[in-house]
């Protein structure tokens, strides 16, 4: 009877004291602990009389959970697993020190004082991680992230729009978003009627600006479709290249494509859009490109916000443009930035396939091998051709008489 009664009163102070801790399994099961460990404790009669160190040590924790549950309100899973991971740490060291008493009390506001601290830096940490694309170089580009409400324990979606504070403010009002096949609202998946002219205003969010580029010919040209907050996007993505709006688009998931050896005849205007695997586009890069003759130095002339250039750390393989096998469906990509009709959904798009680049040594060492293989060949049928006419010649010759 008794356990049931303490039961009963753990899972009451649990669902009273929300504050995210509660709202992953790991942390609901140490605050259990955390109450078990203190449910039997009485303080010494000099301190505070009658109190308890349950009322004592449960009002560290609930200071612990207001501070998430009101001033904080709303965190990543990151953030969650990282409070969680330390809270269980802090009833950890109370449960090993097997203080009685006062003691226990002071070892229980001393690491309830520690995990606040460490609770701050946290929330800091989430802070500074939350809507990354606004706070990147470029300030462009379509983000949705999946949040938990402390207090109650929903997760809701956050949309992080780049661009001006205008694409903010439109998305917040409106987030109803169509792709090719339908119109589903960001944060809550439902379907959804478009608002006035979203697609302008999805295009203007998605926009990374456009780059001149001056290239001599036969240098090698490397373009850029990536940003450091992809690492965010919740659901598979696709990058798709494509040159002068052609309706075929070439997926990869390469975010640095580069041709070598580039020709006058490449000129133009390449586009790189990365599109969620649900159809919705997050970012679009646009390169003028002008090849011209000599060997003169790249130049760079940027248009709206500025592209950032590849690292210079990053290694790609040699040889080729670095794309995938056009894609057979064929349809309208957009052409300029209030296009946004899509051909067909990502989802269907064929799985990139990677192709093998040679370098010229490769083709050296083709030509050397080949050339052995057809020497070797010709001997061949030389000596076969002399054992053939050695044998044809002795059995035309007469057979001598036999000796008596």
């Amino acid at each position: 009877m008794m356990m049931w009664h303490w039961a009963l009163i753990t899972l009451m102070l649990v669902a009273h004291c929300l504050g995210c801790i509660p709202c992953d399994k790991h942390g609901k099961e140490a605050m259990e602990k955390y109450i078990m460990l203190i449910r039997d404790q009485q303080l010494e009669k000099t301190l505070k009389g009658n109190t308890t160190i349950m009322q004592i040590a449960n009002a560290a924790q609930t200071q612990l959970l207001k501070y998430l549950g009101k001033e904080v309100q709303i965190m990543d899973k990151f953030a969650i697993a990282d409070i969680v991971s330390e809270y269980k740490k802090a009833v950890t060291n109370i449960g090993e020190m097997e203080f009685k008493g006062a003691q226990l009390l002071h070892t229980i506001l001393f690491q309830f004082q520690k995990l606040q601290e460490r609770f701050k830096e946290i929330v800091e940490e989430a802070e500074r991680r939350r809507c990354p694309n606004k706070q990147d170089f470029d300030n462009c580009g379509l983000l949705v992230q999946t949040y938990t409400r402390c207090d109650t324990c929903e997760e809701e979606k956050v949309i992080c729009a780049g661009g001006p504070p205008s694409n903010q403010e439109y998305l917040d009002q409106c987030s109803c978003v169509c792709t090719q096949h339908s119109c589903f609202d960001l944060k809550t998946g439902d379907q959804c009627t478009p608002c006035r002219d979203h697609a302008s205003h999805l295009a203007n969010v998605i926009n990374c600006g456009h780059k001149s580029l001056a290239i001599a010919e036969g240098e090698d040209l490397i373009l850029k479709c990536h940003n450091k907050w992809f690492s965010s996007l919740e659901d598979g993505y696709k990058n798709l290249f494509y040159k002068n709006a052609k309706l075929e688009p070439k997926i990869s998931d390469d975010p640095y494509p580069e041709m070598r050896g580039i020709h006058r005849s490449d000129s133009g205007k390449f586009t790189c859009m990365t599109i969620l695997n649900s159809g919705i586009p997050v970012a679009k890069f646009t390169y003028n490109v002008e090849v011209k003759e000599g060997l003169g130095e790249l130049s760079e002339e940027t248009e709206n916000d500025p592209l950032p250039t590849r690292p210079d750390d990053l290694q790609l393989p040699g040889g080729g443009f670095t794309t995938t096998t056009p894609n057979p469906l064929r349809g309208a990509l957009p052409t300029s930035p209030d296009e946004l009709d899509f051909p067909v959904s990502v989802s269907k798009l064929p799985e990139p396939v990677v192709i093998h680049h040679h370098h010229h040594n490769n083709k050296v060492f083709l030509a050397i091998c080949g050339a052995a293989a057809i020497t070797m060949i010709v001997i061949s049928v030389i000596i076969c051709f002399i054992m053939w006419w050695w044998k044809t010649k002795k059995s035309s010759q007469p057979q001598g008489e036999d000796v008596v």
